[in-house]
Order: structure tokens, then sequence, then C-alpha cells
């Protein structure tokens, strides 16, 4: 059984055409844009020795105003509303819906890494439990962030952050997803944990090589998550443009969003040229 970690990666958790130099990094400009703006596609979770915020990134950062991502993440309601969205309805434990070998080697992962078990975590939503346990996969202690960072750096600057979408936005993509498929995504990371590290290793080796396209490849490369493309990827990236233009135009913006945003003639790096923007690659 394949692994479902594309669909969270994409998600919390991120291809150009073969024919220009591949990027994490792209420059925009164009129609009634004054100073170039920036995109940098990012993996949210990785290793703190395998990551890396290269100086041609931290200049295109200095040279913007104000940082947009997919949340705001410096808004104090942020967690509330998180904490609000993550929840079963009616507080619902669904340990109830694993078998007794799931659930104790659900239970052993949770009760490692957080201190308790699903008698505490099953009134989560499934999806919520599966971000939980992906910093399992990563044979590091701690996990680093690009948005973390990136927030930081803002803070540093005293720089506007603001966010494409709303929490509660992102919470109903994944209540629309069967609770059932989410929960066999749970047992498959569970059940077939080695091939889920492998998986997962892949996918940061080719952030590490600027290879969006491969990266891409590796997220559809699930057959069950064509089902899911539209909603996930393709809707949002045709409901950002317009907000990242109406911004573009109107401040030098340092835009950081999950790199598989960037991919396919539906990508944000495609949408914004049809629109008539030139999008450049930055060489990293």
């Amino acid at each position: 059984m394949k692994t479902k970690l594309s669909f969270i990666i994409i998600f919390f958790v991120p291809f150009i055409m073969k024919a220009q130099e591949s990027s994490l990094l792209y420059k925009i400009t164009g129609p009634e844009v004054d100073k170039p703006s920036y995109i940098y596609g990012t993996i949210h979770m990785m290793c703190p020795d395998q990551f890396d915020m290269s100086e041609p990134v931290k200049e295109a950062f200095s040279n913007t105003k104000t940082l947009v991502m997919e949340l705001d993440m410096d808004d104090p309601a942020m967690m509330p509303e998180m904490q609000k969205f993550s929840v079963n309805p009616g507080m619902k434990n669904i340990s109830d819906q694993f078998s007794q070998v799931q659930l104790d080697s659900l239970n052993a992962v949770l009760k490692r890494s957080y201190g308790a078990t699903m008698a505490q975590f099953g009134v989560m939503k499934p999806f919520v439990i599966m971000s939980m346990l992906m910093p399992s996969l990563l044979d590091c202690p701690q996990v680093a962030s690009y948005e973390q960072e990136f927030l930081k750096m803002a803070k540093e600057k005293e720089m506007a952050v603001e966010g494409l979408e709303s929490i509660e936005f992102q919470m109903s993509l994944f209540d629309a997803i069967p609770a059932e498929d989410q929960i066999e995504w749970i047992d498959d990371m569970l059940m077939n944990r080695e091939k889920s590290v492998e998986d997962f290793d892949k996918m940061v080796a080719r952030y590490q090589e600027h290879d969006l396209e491969g990266l891409f490849k590796l997220i559809i490369e699930n057959p069950q998550y064509e089902s899911h493309m539209e909603s996930l990827l393709y809707d949002r990236n045709a409901a950002w443009v317009p907000l990242i233009i109406e911004k573009i135009k109107a401040v030098p913006t340092f835009f950081a969003v999950g790199a598989g945003h960037l991919a396919s003639d539906k990508g944000v790096l495609a949408l914004l040229k049809k629109e008539g923007y030139t999008v450049e690659p930055v060489k990293l």
C-alpha cells in the first residue's frame, strides 16, 4: 500500500517546466508593479541539518515590505482558531475506529512524542493526528520550518505578515475528505513506517536539489491523490493568484507557500504568467 504522506506534505504541508532553470525562489514583475516581489516554495518540515536559508533568499526578503504565507502565522487568534476546528464534532473520540494492533502502535508513537495517547488525542480529527505523527519520521529531535524562520525574519524587520487563507478554510479542505480515508493514511504510516520514512526522505532530497518537478511527481504518483488534486491544490492556486496580483501592485511582497503550489500548468507560476506577469527563477 502506498503511503499517503503526499497529502499532508502538500497541505501543511508543497515544478516548473523543464524549459527554464528550476529554483525555489522566483522574482515577479509585470503590469503596474513598481518593484519586484518574490515567491518562495517551502517544505513545511525537515531536520535542522537539512535546512538552508541561502543568501539570495535573504536578499530577496530584505527587498520586500510584506510577508504573505498560506496562513497569517502572526495572528494571535490563529492557535485558538486551529484548536476550535481541529476537534471532532461533539468531541467524539475515534479510538474505536482503529484495530487493537493499530491503536497500540499509534499510542506508542503519541506517548513517546507527546506524553499522551489516543485516550486524550482521539478527540482530534484524523488529519490532525496524522500531522502529529509526521515528526516521528524525521531522524532528529527538533524540526526546522521555513515558515517559522520567515516569520522570525519578518518580526526582526518589523514587516507586516498576512495570509492567503483562513484556518477555517484550510480545515474545511480535509473535512471534505472522508474520515475513513484519513484513518487509512494513519494506518498506512504506522504499518509501513519504513516506506513512509523512505518516501519522506525522497521528498526532502528533491527539495534540497531544488527539483520542483521531481518533487511534484512524487506528490502526485499516489493514484488516490487524483480525486483530491483539484480541492487541495489547483482550486487553491487559482484563488491565490488574484490576491497575489493585488498585493504585488500595492507593495513589494515576499510570498512563502508550499513548493507544490508552484507546479504544472495549473500552478501559481504558470497562472501568473497567463495573467501577463514575468516570473523568473533566482539562482540559489
